[in-house]
């Protein structure tokens, strides 16, 4: 009945019924994912957070349990994100883009790392990886990262919009790349020739 409930947007009757089955029911992880899904519906962080920890001990709803922490994200929850993270293969690149993230906002380098090269063995050309590798790259410069950027980098460069094209321009001389930030460069030329960041880049790197 709560999951019916839930399907016709009426999330405060479906908590009624939910909150109304023993407290054994509610802790099992299928219910307390269902009651995670439910929480992030009606918005309250803290129910969706008890709940997701919960379901978390069930591996085999991992995808459900990875579809919320975006809501997560938006809400700072990054050390719930690596906590609730399942130890279960990806599907999604979305998913393992999420981890990653939240390790390196945590400053934990090496479950980064390890999230990353499970993500580039399944999705080797993914741009969504291009930020997380290049931010591994300013972490530790001169290492394996920075080549792997490198290789994303120059096999994406085509697909790049102009934000993104400003931004690696930035950070590529940042990390010391003035090579890979000049074919940024020049690609943003040819896309935009009046985009700020080409006007700004020599002023500040020159």
């Amino acid at each position: 009945k709560a999951r019916a409930l839930f399907m016709l947007r009426r999330p405060a009757e479906a908590t009624v019924v939910l909150e109304a089955l023993p407290l054994a029911t509610r802790n099992s992880p299928e219910v307390a994912m269902f009651g995670a899904e439910l929480a992030v519906q009606r918005d309250q962080p803290a129910a969706a957070i008890s709940n997701l920890l919960c379901a978390a001990r069930a591996p085999g709803l991992a995808d459900r349990i990875r579809d919320l922490f975006p809501y997560l994200a938006v809400h700072d929850q990054w050390q719930t994100i690596v906590e609730a993270n399942p130890a279960w293969p990806y599907r999604k690149p979305e998913h393992a883009l999420m981890v990653a993230n939240a390790n390196l906002r945590l400053n934990k380098v090496l479950d980064a790392s390890a999230v990353l090269r499970q993500a580039l063995a399944l999705w080797p050309d993914d741009p969504l990886f291009l930020d997380p590798l290049m931010a591994m790259t300013l972490l530790n410069p001169g290492s394996e990262w920075e080549e792997r950027f490198r290789r994303s980098f120059e096999q994406n460069l085509s697909r790049l919009s102009r934000d993104d094209l400003s931004r690696f321009l930035k950070t590529c001389m940042v990390s010391r790349r003035p090579d890979l930030a000049w074919q940024a460069y020049r690609r943003l030329t040819r896309l935009d020739p009046r985009d700020p960041a080409l006007f700004l880049a020599p002023a500040l790197f020159a």
